[in-house]
């Protein structure tokens, strides 16, 4: 690679002609705001700039783990170094830093993490923090900006700098400015072409798309989920265009994710993507987007239970898609369905649409009072109220919100609350190696195996417990891998219906629980003798969410309210008792579902065993009759190949 006289890489980025200003803003005030196009080089410049300026402990957060390694990748590639020498980077699962590391590249989430456990960012004059994408304000970087004011107010001498494309600048000086007095702000322009917008109907999308690679164009096109990416794939593969067809989504492999990235294919490329191409990564060879208009965002209810729902992004998420073409000629953007000045200048903060029972459970460990904290958007009084509720009735925090033993001993896990409770029973019970593979799998978010599999589901479908199913499944697939050895484990796992990156990730969790708790992986797995100590252990963890049993496809609870039963996983028999994690699901019009996941069979032993009072200590939901009966296709392996639920239990133990 070849520098610039100054040392800097690549030497056209447009943020190099603003090292005075930057070095100047970040010297003489304490916080600063620095915001750029798309195209103008600010996560990988600033790094190079605050490092030759001779700050010695630079941390610049990142919302996503493949943001941290591939941008620490190429501004180490930059300094003509390896990446864990001047440069590293850091997430809960991954490290590579050493001794002489001095730019650290750190998931927003872990650098959190650190801050309450004592051991963030140093307090001196030659330590800077960036909080980079600030403009995605997620849960973790906006109460990770209120710890790190909280540690100026006490005396912290670091330089705190707020990093995005679109941020809502007067309003962040508004905030910051009786704080912190004069807030300077270094805008940066891109080196982008003109980019055409455009506004057209849902129904001309992907023609507009076959038009543009007709035109030899390459196209992005982002959509707002894999289902719907799918079936787009399916359409350009069949619609006789000789085009590379290039899907992007979270749960693909490095190699495939890395596709999108190459410039010299033969024929014109569309990469057909969630919301994951919008921000932190950069496909330099893109003429066009087509932009549904649509996202799925988290979302909590009054009552705390989590979802997810279909709604529109923002003007500022708009204009980040747009930035995507014309890096390198001009390009054209098409929006579908509602037009800008009907939507939101800034997307909803995360933090107002978040279960927040992690967050008050680690403040808490850093001795942070949430209400008194400053806070660019405070979460409600409701959310912390229901929160420090289950935790309490978790055993975390005592009726004072003070961390107790117990408490003590969960937060040191990475997993949410809920999945910490569980672990820390399963100490208790002597069945630690079972449950921490349990709550491995179930940290992923989703099941590591393909629900579309008929073969797969029915084998869930015979289990009454989504958590021993995880297990079986997770363990068996890790020997017979083991055994096998193939040249190529991915295409192995995806033969086998596996999902190849979430049951790493599982793979990566588990390993760091193992450590924590000093066990030694693949070890250790209990006899179903002690089948009732491990359904105890899932037990301690989610009866907060109340009792249910099962009435055909649903599970109902002791106030009458109806959940529908995931059809994709463990199926307990028609009056069992369950316990399970609520969850909804906003379609808009089309659908809305309250649905009851990963459940596991009980029985009233287990109730009056592990709660002090009992029966009187399960809760009565607050929602009440609110829940409205839902309808639910056929359940998946039912008919085609026969379920193993037909002909009783089919379960391997250990």
């Amino acid at each position: 690679m070849t520098n610039n006289s100054n040392g800097y890489f690549p030497a056209d980025l447009p943020v190099f002609n603003h090292v005075e200003e930057i070095n100047k803003a970040v010297r003489e005030n304490q916080v600063s705001i620095l915001t750029g196009e798309t195209g103008s080089g600010k996560t990988t410049g600033i790094a190079q700039i605050l490092y030759r300026a001779g700050y010695s402990d630079i941390r610049i957060t990142q919302p996503r783990i493949t943001a941290a390694t591939s941008v620490a990748e190429f501004v180490a590639s930059a300094l003509g170094e390896d990446v864990g020498q001047t440069v590293g980077y850091m997430s809960s699962l991954n490290k590579c830093t050493g001794k002489q590391t001095k730019v650290v590249f750190i998931t927003d989430g872990l650098q959190l993490a650190q801050e309450v456990h004592g051991n963030g960012i140093s307090d001196g004059e030659d330590a800077v923090i960036v909080i980079d994408e600030h403009h995605e304000r997620s849960e973790n970087i906006d109460t990770l900006v209120a710890v790190l004011i909280e540690r100026i107010k006490r005396g912290a001498k670091f330089r705190l700098v707020f990093s995005s494309a679109t941020a809502d600048v007067d309003r962040l000086q508004a905030w910051l400015s009786p704080m912190f007095g004069h807030i300077p702000h270094i805008h940066v322009s891109g080196r982008t072409f003109p980019v055409t917008e455009n506004l057209i109907h849902q129904d001309a999308a992907f023609d507009t798309a076959v038009e543009a690679l007709m035109d030899q164009k390459n196209v992005l096109v982002i959509l707002p989920g894999v289902r719907q990416i799918l079936t787009w794939v399916e359409g350009f593969e069949t619609c006789g265009l000789d085009v590379e067809v290039l899907p992007l989504y979270a749960d693909l492999s490095k190699e495939e994710r890395d596709k999108v990235f190459v410039t010299d294919y033969l024929r014109p490329k569309v990469v057909v993507a969630t919301n994951i191409a919008q921000t932190s990564i950069t496909i330099p060879d893109l003429d066009v987007v087509v932009d549904l208009g649509l996202e799925r965002r988290p979302t909590v209810d009054k009552y705390g239970i989590p979802g997810l729902a279909k709604c529109l992004p923002s003007v500022a998420d708009c204009d980040q898609r747009k930035g995507r073409a014309g890096r390198v000629r001009p390009g054209e953007s098409f929006l579908c369905g509602t037009p800008r000045e009907r939507r939101r200048a800034f997307p909803v903060p995360a933090i107002n649409a978040s279960q927040l029972d992690g967050l008050v459970l680690r403040l808490a460990r850093g001795r942070f009072t949430p209400e008194r904290m400053q806070w660019l958007d405070a979460p409600s009084k409701e959310q912390l109220e229901g929160s420090r509720k289950r935790l309490q009735m978790l055993g975390a925090l005592n009726k004072g919100n003070k961390l107790t033993k117990l408490g003590e001993e969960m937060v040191t896990f990475p997993v949410d609350p809920n999945y910490a409770r569980m672990i820390c029973e399963a100490q208790r019970r002597d069945v630690l190696e079972d449950v921490l593979v349990m709550v491995a799998v179930a940290s992923t978010g989703r099941a590591i195996y393909d629900t579309q599999d008929e073969s797969l589901v029915a084998q869930a479908n015979a289990y009454d417990s989504e958590f021993m199913l995880m297990k079986d499944i997770f363990v068996d697939t890790y020997r017979d891998l083991q055994i096998a050895n193939p040249r190529n484990p991915d295409a192995w796992l995806e033969e086998r219906g596996i999902i190849p990156r979430r049951f790493h990730r599982a793979y990566d969790v588990y390993l760091d629980l193992c450590e924590r708790t000093e066990v030694t992986p693949f070890t250790g797995f209990k006899p179903i003798t002690k089948e009732k100590d491990m359904i105890a252990s899932i037990f301690s963890g989610l009866w907060v969410y109340g009792v249910w049993q099962v009435q055909g496809r649903h599970g109902v609870d002791l106030a009458g309210n109806r959940r529908l039963l995931s059809n994709e996983g463990a199926m307990p028999e028609d009056g069992k008792l369950i316990v399970g994690e609520p969850f909804n699901l906003n379609e808009g019009r089309e659908l809305q579902l309250y649905l009851l996941q990963r459940v596991t069979g009980i029985t009233k032993k287990i109730v009056k065993e592990v709660l002090p009072g009992g029966w009187n200590d399960v809760p009565y939901p607050a929602e009440q009759a609110e829940l409205q009966k839902v309808s639910q296709p056929p359940r998946k392996g039912r008919s085609g190949k026969k379920s193993l639920g037909n002909k009783g239990r089919s379960r391997k133990r250990r």
